[in-house]
């Protein structure tokens, strides 16, 4: 394997590709290592360029042929999609703005060997089903326009997971580095989760829930478009009511790229500078992010396409509440559902158990759930203090975002199909 390019490497990748681009052009040039211990242990590395040409419309090429020869052929490209009008220009080319550096590069991820770490954790996972990812990513971003952004950002993920009578328990963490990715706290959980009794069938209705923070995680992903993307569109769910109260009063939401629990950022897919944003306050919609193609005000630095109206918040923070634990969420509860995780899509309960008399009852096997993630926010009632990093369905460290949040109790939301 070929030394990882450097950050200066990539910058003047992207300035040599930028040349070639034309007039009115953005340039990205990207170093990237992706490994993983499942299905088997794998590491590559890639250095792509991609160049956005603007004329009338707009013509995006990437390659990996990056000598002189092969971005030459990719301007090219890119030029003449964009003169056919091959997409429709959206917005312009962002002007230059100065951004923060982030603490989110861990050099050790480069010297993980997936083999070696494949064997250690499945020594210390027994019979549970791992999956590891790690990733690396030095990413520049370049454009006629003046913008001159460079970062780099590395993670390391973890989910172990158990299945046994069509039930299945599974936790999952990440990090920007492996020295502080939490194994044995995942294992800790995983035991608190494993039940010997036979699973009960799954009531049907929409009871009182206490979810676990991977659980709320998956919910908040659920959100994420109607403060993006739908909010540029004016098909979000919160259209309308900025100022006003959409959730319970105790739920505080954020965009938070650099906050320190999270898989920091420093810009977005046009080179500008992520911005913090309050979301949600006191229950109160405050504010939406934006790239430089949405309407109603400048871009918020959370473009994942450039020159495309596609702004997502991916670095969600949501506070904690003053429960010590899941425990102390079921209590007041006579009668519930405590669900622990749901599936990345959002479509399935895993290693659900009754709440019977305030405590954790029988076990259920996985079932089918609807989500109304509003819902389920405006009848939040409680949450824990302590916050858990539950990294996003991504397995880019250029791209990955991640949310960080505490377990939660709410009167509704959440509909079992059975």
């Amino acid at each position: 394997m070929r030394p990882p390019a450097s950050e200066s490497d990539v910058l003047a990748l992207a300035e040599r590709a930028l040349a070639h681009a034309g007039p009115h052009a953005q340039a990205t040039a990207v170093w990237e290592r992706r490994s993983r211990t499942a299905p088997q242990p794998y590491s590559d590395d890639t250095l792509t360029v991609e160049i956005v040409a603007v004329d009338g419309g707009v013509g995006r090429v990437s390659t990996d042929a990056v000598d002189e020869a092969g971005l030459r052929a990719a301007g090219d490209a890119a030029r003449e999609l964009a003169a056919q009008g091959a997409e429709p220009a959206a917005g312009a080319l962002p002007e230059p703005a100065a951004g923060r550096r982030h603490e989110g590069w861990d050099p050790a991820v480069l010297a993980l060997d997936p083999i070696r770490v494949a064997g250690e954790l499945q020594d210390r996972a027994g019979d549970s089903r791992v999956a590891w990812h790690a990733g690396a990513a030095r990413t520049a971003v370049v454009s006629t326009s003046g913008v001159r952004a460079s970062e780099q950002r590395s993670f390391v993920s973890l989910r172990i997971s158990q299945e046994h009578d069509g039930r299945t328990i599974t936790d999952e963490t990440a990090a920007v580095g492996p020295g502080r990715l939490e194994v044995d706290r995942v294992l800790e959980r995983l035991a608190g989760l494993s039940v010997d009794d036979a699973p009960s069938p799954v009531p049907d209705g929409a009871p009182p829930v206490v979810l676990g923070p991977v659980a709320v995680a998956v919910v908040l992903d659920l959100l994420r478009p109607h403060f993006g993307a739908l909010a540029a569109t004016g098909a979000s769910a919160i259209a309308g009511h900025l100022g006003r109260r959409i959730v319970a009063s105790c739920i505080a939401l954020s965009e938070s790229p650099r906050f320190p629990g999270t898989l920091p950022r420093s810009f977005d897919a046009e080179g500008v500078p992520r911005q913090p944003l309050p979301l949600i306050q006191d229950g109160v919609a405050h504010r939406v992010v934006r790239d430089s193609a949405s309407p109603h005000g400048p871009s918020t630095g959370h473009a994942t396409v450039a020159l495309a109206c596609a702004p997502v918040p991916q670095h969600l923070v949501l506070v904690g509440g003053g429960a010590s634990d899941e425990e102390e969420l079921m209590r007041p509860l006579d009668r519930g559902l405590h669900i622990p995780a749901i599936d990345p899509a959002g479509h399935r309960a895993l290693g659900a158990t009754l709440i019977e008399g305030g405590r954790r009852g029988a076990p259920l096997r996985d079932f089918h759930l609807e989500i109304d993630p509003l819902a389920v926010l405006a009848g939040a009632q409680a949450l824990t203090m302590r916050q858990q990093l539950v990294p996003g369905d991504d397995f880019s460290a250029r791209t990955i975002g991640a949310s960080v949040c505490p377990a939660l109790r709410a009167a509704g939301g959440i509909r079992v199909r059975g």
